[in-house]
């Protein structure tokens, strides 16, 4: 994974019709969507990005992460997650990455398990997840 501020790159992932109608509001279109550059990492996998994790700061030790696959490179989701973990470990201060998942992506929950994630909590209409550093170490 590498880190990115090209829109182009950003966008040819989380403007993939197969990825943008899951992450963004309908009002939105790709070419309208400016992605924000402050407190935000980007990281891309591949030349021409595979995946796009977008890492954003809540709070002064805690990032928020969003994960997308190109439908194309989905065999390669995991390594592309562990890359983007470690990543975030290895270059920031972060104590804990949290994620929240929507209740109909079952698979994506099993996948943010299996890379070490745990859930905190459901809110009803989505699982909240975290994976603190001192698990990431061990």
């Amino acid at each position: 994974m590498r880190l990115t501020t090209d829109r182009a790159e950003i966008m040819a992932v989380l403007g993939h019709p197969d990825i943008w109608p899951c992450v963004a509001p309908e009002s939105v279109a790709p070419d309208d969507f400016e992605p924000p550059l402050h407190d935000h990492y980007y990281l891309v996998a591949g030349d021409q990005p595979e995946a796009l994790v977008i890492h954003h700061w809540t709070d002064g030790d805690t990032l928020k992460t969003h994960h997308q696959v190109l439908p194309q490179h989905r065999e390669r989701a995991m390594e592309h997650s562990l890359s983007a973990l470690a990543w975030a470990f290895d270059n920031t201060a972060v104590e804990r990455i949290i994620c929240s998942i929507p209740h109909r992506f079952p698979n994506v929950l099993a996948h943010a398990k299996k890379a070490g994630f745990t859930v905190t909590h459901d809110d009803g209409e989505q699982h909240w997840l975290k994976l603190e550093r001192s698990q990431w170490a061990s």
